[in-house]
């Protein structure tokens, strides 16, 4: 999951409806008459909340960290402890042991940290229950609400519960690490015992949702017979607003639920297996038509259309994540029948500039780095340029002609022994490495992220389509906290106008999508709809950029 919504290094004070910009005028304390200003105030609130958990180092190019969610009975303080672990791909070069866990994709949230974590020394003992003592406490970590929810509801009364989540599990503060720890999410995930996709704390109608796709929506005479009346057009409200939850937005998700070879959708308490989600989601696209006409009625009254629960007229489901997403689990790959990935089908353009646009992320970089490892064209790939030696070749000279039907057997022989080969050579280590443009650095501003992502793009593709397409997301905007220390406008940086903003997409930015169609196709259509193509940016010409970066 993600670099997308990091925590901050300084927690919270208490949570604002709004967000406060930075904040200049005096106020005038009545009660005392002396003057203070806004700011010295909020800033001795962020002192008095920020975090005094201190990182261990790791091996983070080999190992993980991992979080025991400590036991504990329904309504007490959340208590945890890290320790490290090898994973299993690197348990052979890594000098600690590897432990099962499960991986959680949530929804950062965009409130402030407010919720305390006890966080413990790491004691050495991986199984089993512990107890611990002040002694052991190691200071408090401070986390969002989604977060908070998510683990508490995981934790149990008499078992401790091994999990991974990127706030906790990576220390946010460390460029270096966080580098290296998101270039393997990857393998994060993959390796998780499950995927666990957490929707939020559970609501009233969490279990009538998930019945009805359950019970209904995946029954094929049932559904023909539910959108042949409108009696069922609440239930049918109730799906529609769980495709519009913030989880379906938000742009590592794709990455962390497509790997996973065993997946969850948990909502609060209540839980259904992701294959059986993605198939009731499939369903209902099939009858999109019939239930739009269930759910804005007959008469479509002006009152009626301002409800935004019973009028999806301008909002089209197709756009929205969660079918998007759906989509790709099933597309994206080609799976062995144990769930690991055979083969990847689409290249990194099509996924940042097309298939992905309707999903968010806080930070702006990750809009390329969140789906690299999804990309056909960006995993490392066996270096077989040079053929081993001893790959036959015809001989003139021979005496005796080989009769077909043994050139056959022969060729079908050699053929498998090569792909044999190939394997064990991927294995040993010889591969193409990445383009180094690519390569996750959020050191590096975000006109020079853009910048090679679009000239890797072109070098690949030869077009200069991707000049067309808008797809890049907006510069990040100072966070609440960042406000209150002052951070000024002038600071955010400025994107060049030959970066396309995805602002000027069909359906404008991701959170857009719930307000319909905003803007007209682009010339150059679809990457991955080549038959719908309108245009072509470079014609019949060899593309020759050069794009003039921060760095």
């Amino acid at each position: 999951m993600s670099t997308s919504d990091k925590e901050e290094d300084l927690p919270s004070f208490h949570r604002y409806d709004k967000p406060i910009g930075p904040l200049q005028h005096r106020a005038q304390t009545w009660d005392t008459g002396a003057v203070r200003t806004l700011r010295g105030i909020a800033q001795k609130k962020i002192r008095l909340w920020k975090n005094t958990y201190k990182y261990k180092p790791i091996a983070y190019h080999e190992d993980i960290r991992i979080l025991k969610i400590l036991h504990g009975k329904e309504g007490s303080n959340l208590e945890c402890m890290l320790f490290p672990s090898s994973l299993q791909s690197t348990k052979s070069t890594s000098t600690s042991n590897c432990h099962r866990y499960c991986a959680l994709s949530y929804w950062w949230g965009e409130d402030l940290p407010t919720h305390p974590v006890e966080m413990y020394d790491d004691t050495g003992v991986r199984d089993g229950l512990q107890t611990m003592t002040p002694f052991n406490s190691s200071g408090k970590f401070y986390i969002r609400d989604n977060l908070a929810a998510a683990l508490k509801q995981f934790r149990k009364e008499t078992e401790d519960v091994n999990v991974w989540v990127d706030a906790l599990c990576i220390n946010q503060t460390d460029v270096e690490e966080k580098t290296a720890q998101v270039a393997r999410m990857d393998v994060i995930y993959s390796e998780a015992t499950y995927v666990c996709a957490w929707l939020g704390a559970g609501k009233p109608e969490s279990r009538e949702t998930f019945d009805f796709l359950k019970n209904k929506v995946l029954d094929l005479q049932e559904l023909d017979n539910l959108v042949k009346t409108s009696d069922h057009a609440r239930k049918w409200r109730l799906v529609v607003n769980l495709m519009k939850n913030r989880w379906f937005s938000r742009r590592w998700v794709i990455q962390e639920l497509a790997l996973a070879r065993i997946a969850v959708v948990r909502w609060g308490s209540e839980e259904i297996e992701w294959s059986n989600f993605a198939d009731a989601i499939a369903l209902f696209m099939t009858k999109h038509d019939e239930i739009t006409d269930i759910l804005e009625g007959k008469e479509k009254t002006f009152s009626a259309m301002q409800d935004p629960d019973t009028h999806i007229g301008a909002l089209d489901p197709r756009a929205l994540g969660a079918n998007i997403l759906v989509n790709a689990s099933t597309n994206l790959f080609r799976r062995l029948p144990d769930g690991t990935i055979k083969q990847r089908l689409v290249n990194l353009e099509v996924l940042v500039t097309a298939l992905f646009l309707a999903f968010e992320a806080s930070e702006p970089k990750d809009t390329i780095y969140a789906v690299l490892s999804l990309a056909k064209d960006t995993m490392a790939q066996p270096n077989l340029a040079n053929p081993p030696s001893w790959e036959v070749e015809s001989v003139d000279e021979s005496p005796v002609p080989t009769p077909p039907f043994l050139q056959i057997i022969v060729n079908s022989c050699l053929s498998s022994f090569y792909s044999l080969f190939s394997l064990f050579w991927a294995a040993s280590g010889d591969e193409d490495p990445i383009d180094p443009r690519i390569v996750p650095d959020y050191d590096k501003s975000l006109t020079d992220v853009c910048a090679d992502f679009m000239e890797y793009c072109i070098e690949r593709s030869q077009s200069l389509d991707i000049l067309c397409r808008h797809w890049a997301p907006q510069p990040r905007k100072p966070t609440q906290l960042e406000e209150l220390k002052g951070t000024r406008a002038e600071e955010v940086e400025k994107m060049p106008s030959w970066i396309p903003s995805i602002e000027g997409h069909a359906y404008g930015g991701p959170l857009d999508t719930l307000q319909g169609r905003k803007n007209g196709d682009s010339l150059v259509g679809c990457d991955e709809r080549q038959n719908h193509q309108h245009y072509h940016a470079s014609g019949n010409l060899r593309p020759c950029v050069e794009f003039r970066k921060r760095s």
